[in-house]
């Protein structure tokens, strides 16, 4: 009787255990994208600990955007499931058992991954807010202004802008790119002569992401700053001279900064200031300008 008693009593402990741990398993969402299912073990000098799969992770208090208490919040939200193995699956996590792992729906059926294969989970748009775009183009246009010397024989003028840049694994926020501009003149001193200006400059540049991961509507801004060097071509024609065009390579180089102001999902607008020196001769031509560029 007594060992019938005490064995009713180890099964309703156990009982009792296994959904305290169900109910206590809380889904916690990352600034930088991760997903960790598991349940809180402590918390200490603005870090916390849990238990995810089969391992203690360590996270920052700042790191965290919120925690969940039912899985159910991630039955619609895309995911990605990174796998001991090196392997990428995607698709919605339907259910948890924190003596198996996941189960995840991959549109043409639901799979149960063990919780001993799993890395990782990410929420890739999260993710991306994050890291910023790995690639971005951009086209666009500006108004320049001569500054010094070189505005008593140049008026203002349009310039025509574009760039293409790559993220640099492991550093956030820094970029490395190439950025081509063509610049239309107003040559004051000789109103026969037409000149214009070619660059093509490799840069670098750095982009400030934490507003990105803010809740507020300030993290569709992303300040950026920008230096940049390389080749000038001046090309210059002239009705009256033979021949009629000519031109000069020389060496430019640029600084600006500004927002890009993400609008949609794949798609920003750039509002710039820029500061140009280009090179020529025993006299640089420097120049001022503000102009708008879109693109991903």
């Amino acid at each position: 009787m007594v060992r019938s008693i005490q064995r009713v009593s180890l099964y309703f402990l156990l009982s009792f255990i296994f959904i305290t741990t169900i109910l206590s398993a809380e889904v916690v969402f990352t600034e930088e994208g991760f997903i960790f299912i598991g349940t809180i073990i402590q918390t200490e000098q603005g870090y916390s600990s849990y238990q995810f799969m089969d391992r203690e992770v360590r996270l920052m208090a700042s790191r965290i955007i919120r925690t969940e208490a039912d899985i159910d919040v991630l039955t619609d939200l895309p995911v990605r499931v990174e796998l001991m193995d090196g392997s990428i699956l995607r698709g919605t996590i339907v259910d948890y058992a924190p003596d198996i792992g996941i189960f995840l729906d991959i549109d043409f059926g639901v799979l149960t991954i063990p919780k001993a294969s799993i890395r990782s989970i990410i929420e890739p748009m999260q993710g991306r807010r994050y890291s910023g775009n790995p690639f971005q183009a951009k086209a666009g246009a500006s108004w320049y202004f001569p500054i010094g010397e070189s505005s008593g024989s140049f008026g203002s003028a349009i310039r025509i802008e574009g760039l293409g840049a790559y993220s640099i694994s492991g550093i956030r926020g820094l970029s490395i790119g190439l950025d081509f501009t063509y610049s239309f003149t107003n040559f004051n001193a000789v109103p026969s002569v037409d000149y214009a200006f070619i660059t093509l400059e490799p840069f670098v540049s750095f982009r400030y992401l934490a507003w990105r991961t803010k809740p507020s509507i300030i993290r569709i801004l992303t300040p950026f700053a920008e230096l940049g060097a390389g080749a000038l071509y001046v090309r210059a024609t002239d009705p009256f001279s033979v021949p009629s065009m000519f031109g000069e390579l020389c060496a430019g180089a640029f600084i600006k900064t500004g927002f890009d102001f993400e609008l949609f999902k794949i798609f920003s607008l750039r509002a710039q200031l820029r500061f140009d020196s280009y090179l020529q001769n025993d006299k640089p031509f420097l120049a001022l300008s503000a102009g708008i560029l879109g693109g991903i």
